[in-house]
């Protein structure tokens, strides 16, 4: 063979040998290996961050929801706060504002059971401060639902028109003597069933007269200083004077349920205002779950 052939044949066998790394094919299970390692690596890190994205999720059910409370001076709970602690707690709260109100009873000022209907009446949307103002000129006019009847309906309202919604308070008041005359009489029922058929007179006038002028637990009074602070002292998560007043009737016994709200009401007053509550100085603030939200 010539040394021309031969080059030619070594330059031709050059080219159809592979350059290293080139046209051999992939490696034996190289291929596989890859995409195992891919999905073994994929999977627990996809499943990490579905169960991280599940208890953020949850976590934050949680604090939505409210789970947990906050128990002796607004430190928080790992578990609902149960009917006896809330009851204890409850109790102990009302023995410091005994001692901070003593004697607490309704701030309406009232001679007998009807004055007392007549100005709780009054008091719908008004404070009690302005319907002691007005009731002593009021009563010295219509001493009693007779003199109520036969009033004449624009002499009332001039009286009472500092109150707010004066004319319906009104008619409240004429119906509410007639009624009174008609059926009973024209004294004041002490019984829930009869003083809620009267014009005028819902359950929380009703439990007023009843525990006030008769001494007659028949439920807590749930206004609006009531439903305020029940809210706050975690004694009901309702937002209506009825469900409200069911939740305090569970945590009180029923010898509290007529003292109970007159002190609630001095305590909203004093110092569990609506919009600035002075939670640093509370004397209950270490039994309050809504103490740190305020105060500070």
């Amino acid at each position: 063979m010539s040394k021309s052939k031969a080059g030619t044949r070594k330059k031709a066998d050059s080219k159809k040998r592979p350059a290293p790394g080139e046209g051999a094919g992939p490696k034996k299970d190289a291929g596989p290996t890859k995409v195992v390692s891919m999905k073994k690596n994929a999977s627990p890190t996809k499943d990490v961050r579905v169960k991280n994205n599940a208890t953020s999720r949850k976590d934050a059910r949680v604090r939505k929801s409210g789970a947990g409370t906050k128990g002796s001076g607004g430190r928080a709970s790992t578990a609902p706060e149960t009917p006896g602690a809330k009851q204890a707690r409850a109790a102990s709260i009302l023995a410091i504002l005994r001692k901070e109100f003593p004697g607490a009873v309704t701030a309406l000022r009232h001679g007998n059971p009807f004055q007392l209907l007549i100005a709780t009446i009054l008091s719908a949307q008004c404070t009690d401060e302005r319907v002691n103002m007005v009731t002593p000129g009021l009563f010295a006019a219509y001493p009693g639902p007779a003199e109520f009847a036969r009033a004449d309906q624009a002499a009332i309202e001039e009286i009472i028109r500092s109150t707010g919604f004066f004319r319906n308070k009104t008619r409240s008041i004429l119906a509410c003597s007639a009624a009174l005359l008609e059926r009973h009489g024209g004294h004041v029922p002490d019984r829930m069933e009869e003083l809620v058929t009267l014009p005028g007179v819902g359950r929380k006038t009703a439990n007023v007269v009843l525990g006030q002028a008769f001494g007659i637990a028949s439920g807590v009074v749930v206004d609006t200083h009531v439903q305020r602070l029940a809210g706050r002292l975690g004694f009901s998560a309702q937002n209506t004077p009825e469900k409200i007043e069911s939740d305090l009737t569970e945590v009180f016994p029923p010898s509290d349920w007529i003292e109970v709200s007159s002190i609630l009401i001095l305590h909203g007053r004093k110092w569990c205002n609506a919009r600035r509550p002075l939670c640093v100085d509370c004397p209950v603030r270490s039994l309050c779950p809504s103490a740190d939200t305020f105060g500070g």
